[in-house]
């Protein structure tokens, strides 16, 4: 599958400052184009999931229950490059099960905008447990949809994924926003009970 299983190098987690990495990487994201990609993914996703379903072999399914087993795994932990990892292998078996060349290139020719938009994904949504939990389960869904040979289910479940992750992000958005107005007006009031502090 080429860039879509190419996976970018993990974070050195033992470094001091992987932790700033993160939040540097975070604070770097491109919202509109990671808002772009997802409509890119909830049309090209949407077409392997259903094609997935109807063309998947024998092999097709052990692949995707390795994958489920991997989800499951890395949900109950903070680990991102282990999550990107999963999700990455996941979409990349989902393509190979369609069996279609022509889809399949289509999907290499986005793979590293593909794969971009998973991380970034991973890098807002990963802290929360309760989020990872949702993610699983609706990877779960389009997982046991494709095995029951259930197009029109791995479908939805694949555009009720992709709405999630939209709405998070717009929700975490709001909050940020919300947060950098409270952090502005608290130094605002620091700087008016304490002048001498201000910067000259």
């Amino acid at each position: 599958m080429g860039l879509l299983t190419q996976a970018k190098p993990p974070l050195d987690k033992t470094s001091p400052g992987s932790t700033r990495e993160v939040a540097d990487q975070i604070a770097a994201l491109d919202v509109d184009e990671f808002k772009d990609t997802l409509e890119l993914r909830a049309t090209l996703d949407y077409m392997a999931v259903k094609m997935a379903a109807d063309q998947r072999s024998d092999a097709d399914c052990d692949k995707l229950r390795v994958c489920a087993v991997s989800i499951e795994a890395v949900c109950g932990v903070v680990d991102i490059e282990a999550a990107i990892a999963s999700e990455v292998a996941l979409y990349a078996a989902i393509y190979s099960a369609t069996q279609n060349d022509m889809l399949c290139q289509l999907a290499d020719g986005f793979g590293e905008r593909i794969q971009e938009n998973i991380r970034q994904n991973r890098l807002r949504l990963n802290g929360s447990e309760v989020t990872r939990r949702i993610l699983r389960d609706q990877q779960g869904d389009i997982i046991d949809a494709i095995l029951r040979k259930d197009g029109v289910a791995a479908g939805d479940a694949l555009l009720l994924h992709l709405a999630f992750i939209r709405e998070a992000l717009v929700e975490l958005e709001a909050v940020e926003l919300r947060l950098a107005q409270i952090q502005k007006n608290l130094d605002n009031a620091k700087l008016c009970m304490d002048p001498e502090g201000a910067p000259s």
